[in-house]
């Protein structure tokens, strides 16, 4: 019998200084905190010869893919690879699926103050918002139902800015775990795939959250509906 998760879980802030380890592992746990630099500092201080595998999400990608929906409330922190390899000893890194995310083993005692630098980052997220707009002057101007794929992150920020120019929403995610649950701050009701096939218009547009999936995604629908990035909405 599977253990209740929620019995590992403590309502407390945890310090480094509780549990020494070799190794700390952080699966998307940096970018949720305010001041990433200083508690991996907290961590070569509490176990001087530990190394720490960084998990994240990567900032080139969002970029590439427009996704300015991805940039939300809880991620108080964006990354890249060079953000790491800047400050610490790399000793190895990866990325997986399909580069959205990425992986960093570091020593965190190495760390070195990085050089100043030019960067189009600020700008490139600037634009983002621009996007955004764009995006929400051509969905007010859709006389028709929309459709969200993806209703976790991603399609939590979707379907709140959907929700201020749109009356007539769905969402659609393939996780059973979401379906018959209402998205946060939208309060869109999730549906299975199976349930929404047989429950949307005809006209309906169908917006995958995550660039990842549209192969997926458009093979499962197989021309019923139109569908499209939230990107390609203009």
């Amino acid at each position: 019998m599977l253990q209740n998760p929620a019995t590992h879980l403590h309502p407390r802030l945890w310090s480094p200084r509780e549990a020494e380890a070799d190794l700390y592992i952080m699966r998307c746990v940096l970018p949720h905190i305010p001041d990433p630099w200083a508690f991996l500092a907290s961590l070569a201080e509490a176990s001087p010869s530990c190394l720490v595998l960084v998990e994240f999400q990567q900032l080139e990608w969002i970029l590439l893919n427009d996704l300015w929906y991805q940039i939300s409330h809880d991620h108080v922190n964006l990354f890249k690879m060079s953000d790491f390899s800047d400050r610490y000893e790399v000793i190895t890194n990866g990325d997986f699926a399909g580069g959205e995310w990425s992986w960093v083993l570091i020593d965190p005692s190495t760390y070195r103050t990085p050089l100043p630098r030019d960067t189009e980052i600020g700008q490139a997220i600037r634009s983002l918002w621009h996007r955004r707009s764009e995006f929400m002057s051509a969905i007010a101007r859709e006389d028709r139902p929309v459709a969200i794929w993806g209703a976790a992150g991603k399609g939590i920020a979707l379907s709140h800015a959907l929700a201020q120019v749109h009356n007539d929403i769905y969402a659609i995610d393939a996780d059973p775990l979401r379906w018959g649950l209402f998205m946060e701050a939208s309060g869109i009701l999730v549906h299975s795939p199976a349930e929404a096939s047989h429950l949307l218009p005809k006209d309906t547009l169908i917006l995958v959250c995550n660039p990842n999936h549209l192969a997926d995604v458009t093979r499962f629908i197989d021309g019923k509906w139109d569908l499209s990035l939230p990107s390609g909405i203009k």
